[in-house]
């Protein structure tokens, strides 16, 4: 990978933390290791209102302070995944750790 594929992962657990802080429960807790030829990284927090289905596939409108997040990180990681359960909420992003670009 790049240094803008390092970046791309920066920027987009960023905005998964940041999503987890405001509308999460604490504690946040993010761990990261590599399987099957891709970064994962999972967001946890103790949250358990569920992430709509359709979070992040549309850019907010302008103007709009807040729901970013998500779009941002879908922007830039190849597969995103939520679940809600009663530990609360986990975001799974996938980077590829070959260089594909």
């Amino acid at each position: 990978g790049s240094p803008r594929d390092a970046d791309d992962v920066l920027i987009a657990v960023g905005e998964a933390v940041t999503n987890a802080l405001q509308h999460g429960a604490p504690p946040v807790r993010v761990r990261a290791w590599a399987v099957d030829g891709v970064a994962r990284v999972q967001v946890h927090d103790r949250g358990r209102t569920p992430i709509p289905a359709t979070a992040g596939y549309h850019r907010p409108p302008p103007g709009h302070g807040h729901g970013h997040g998500l779009w941002v990180a879908r922007q830039l990681a190849d597969v995103i995944t939520t679940h809600t359960d009663d530990a609360g909420t986990v975001i799974t992003l996938d980077f590829p750790l070959t260089d594909h670009r």
